[in-house]
């Protein structure tokens, strides 16, 4: 019976903690000054304690290999079914999982959320509230393919095996820590089938179908005041239309937004021919919707972006009666019709009035890459590899080519049975194929080992797996590293790959092993209450910080 560390650990810290929870009057065993329960109380204070009666999910496979079930582990929904007969949302950075009736869901949110906290609904801490939420963009089963339960097929130090199976149709899916890979294999006559989420747009947050434009290669100071224009807009007839406008900011040319600053909402009056008139001076910015700092123009780049943030039919803008004012020196500009800021104003013309995209229902996936048994797409603006088996053409059901989107697609590859999928970084064609590489490696086991050094006062942890290598010519895996392990590497290369993850940004390292080293400074119990060494606390903790990082 094999119990991982990390399970022993969760085991033992969940004893101590009930331990010391728990009534005096709770049946005990003592081990020295320490105990245990070997009861639960009947009450806790006056309320009757919530008690629930599970059995942990375990394939007959798992059983009969004498596999012990992880305790208080990332993947206990899906060992302890409480809330669900399949999982709830697990977190083996970088991916997020979630297990359903019909597969795997797969996710990646690059981008963390800082909220308030709520208890019974109000709000009692403010800020506090800090995530990476899970959002679905990729779900993997077999077509048609439908079951009660997910269960445990295998574990090891840190990946997990689950199990979809009914009658002569079995689906499993691999996946764990710091693996960018999600690896499927069937027994089963099936095709696999992929289906793509689009998570539904909070159009006052975001974006949908904007008219944008735009103006490049701007250089000189920043006036330390916030952008500014004035739009001439009309609904026409339509009632209950809002919009909202935001100035987008790459300052240095590099491609990547710096700042942004978005406005109030600005609301239409149900009157055909009347144009109202929004000056986003008298707009306050929108605090949680603007950020970043001020910096000056060198070769930088703004785009004004407008979109319909709610209500139905079209929103016109007039534009030779518009203009926008940028945070720099002789910086009014107007729109126009090709989507370019110019200097120039538009004559009044028909012509120039223009409107808002219709609402158009998008497909959730764009595919960026597809050859051969490879396909790359974009989702919820994160990417996705999709490796299918070299030996067999992909059966689909039309002839996909970069530029298309899609909902869901069936995958048949005849005799083979397994696919991979990862979560990249970028979706350039090099990252593809680099993942590629690595696609057919399947890892099969994880194990860690440590040991302690005492002279160098270091602990060294090396982190190794197994493969079964299905096809191609490497049989070496990814490893995402979280800070702790890639600031302190000591065997293992690192590549330019990396994630963001609500532990740090986390790169990427070839190989089928890692090894850390670690300074292990002894362990600070208290700080003393002297009111004399009080001033010397930061300084502490600063140069503490320093060497352990």
């Amino acid at each position: 019976m094999r119990i991982s560390p990390a399970s022993q650990l969760c085991l033992t810290g969940a004893l101590l903690l009930f331990s010391l929870l728990a009534p005096a009057y709770a049946q005990k065993e003592s081990i020295g000054k320490a105990f245990y329960l070997t009861k639960l109380p009947d009450k806790k204070g006056d309320q009757e304690l919530r008690q629930v009666t599970k059995t942990p999910d375990l394939s007959e496979r798992a059983l009969q290999a004498g596999l012990a079930p992880p305790i208080s582990d990332w993947c206990s929904s899906l060992v302890w079914p409480v809330h669900s007969p399949h999982s709830q949302a697990m977190f083996p950075h970088p991916l997020a999982v979630q297990a359903h009736a019909d597969g795997l869901a797969l996710g990646y949110s690059p981008d963390s959320r800082v909220t308030d906290s709520l208890k019974d609904g109000k709000v009692f801490q403010k800020g506090t509230d800090f995530r990476f939420h899970y959002t679905e963009s990729v779900r993997i089963g077999l077509e048609g393919f439908l079951v009660d339960r997910t269960v445990v097929d295998d574990y090891s130090d840190w990946q997990v095996t689950a199990l979809w199976k009914k009658e002569n149709n079995a689906l499993r899916a691999t996946f764990g820590h710091g693996n960018p890979f999600v690896y499927f294999e069937k027994d089963s006559d099936l095709p696999f089938q992929i289906r793509f989420s689009a998570r539904k747009p909070n159009r006052n947050d975001e974006p949908v179908g904007p008219l944008v434009f735009r103006i490049d290669q701007l250089n000189g100071a920043h006036t330390q005041k916030p952008g500014a224009f004035q739009l001439q807009v009309n609904a026409g007839k339509n009632v209950g239309v809002g919009s909202r406008g935001r100035l987008v900011y790459d300052f240095n040319g590099d491609g990547e937004t710096d700042r942004i600053e978005t406005f109030g909402l600005m609301a239409t009056a149900p009157v055909e021919s009347q144009f109202e008139s929004y000056d986003s001076a008298k707009k306050e910015l929108t605090a949680n919707l603007t950020r970043g700092e001020f910096q000056d123009f060198k070769n930088g780049s703004v785009r004004l972006e407008f979109w319909k943030c709610f209500g139905e039919g079209e929103l016109q803008i007039d534009l030779a009666a518009s203009s926008i004012t940028l945070p720099i020196d002789q910086g009014t500009y107007f729109p126009g019709q090709d989507g370019q800021l110019i200097k120039a104003q538009l004559e009044k013309k028909p012509g120039n009035i223009i409107a808002t995209q219709s609402d158009v229902e998008k497909k959730a996936a764009d595919v960026f890459f597809c050859e051969g048994n490879i396909m790359g797409v974009t989702v919820n603006d994160t990417h996705y590899g999709i490796f299918g088996p070299g030996a067999s053409e992909w059966k689909m059901d039309s002839a996909l080519k970069p530029g298309d989107s899609l909902n869901e697609q069936s995958l048949n590859f005849g005799k083979s049975d397994y696919l991979s999928v990862a979560v990249l970084p970028d979706r350039k064609e090099a990252t593809i194929r680099f993942f590629s590489q690595s696609a057919y490696a399947f890892v099969k086991d994880t194990k860690v080992e440590y040991r302690y050094l005492p002279k160098q006062a270091k602990v060294e942890t090396t982190f190794r797996v197994e493969v079964d290598q299905k096809e191609g010519d490497s049989n070496q895996t990814l490893f995402a590293l979280y800070p702790h392990q890639h600031k302190n590497l000591s065997d293992g290369k690192l590549t330019d790959y990396q994630y963001q993850s609500a532990r740090g940004l986390m790169k990427v390292v070839t190989g089928n092993s890692f090894t850390t080293s670690i300074p292990f400074l002894g362990v600070l119990p208290a700080l003393p209450l002297t009111e004399e060494k009080r001033a010397n606390y930061e300084t502490w903790l600063t140069e503490f910080h320093q060497q352990i990082t």
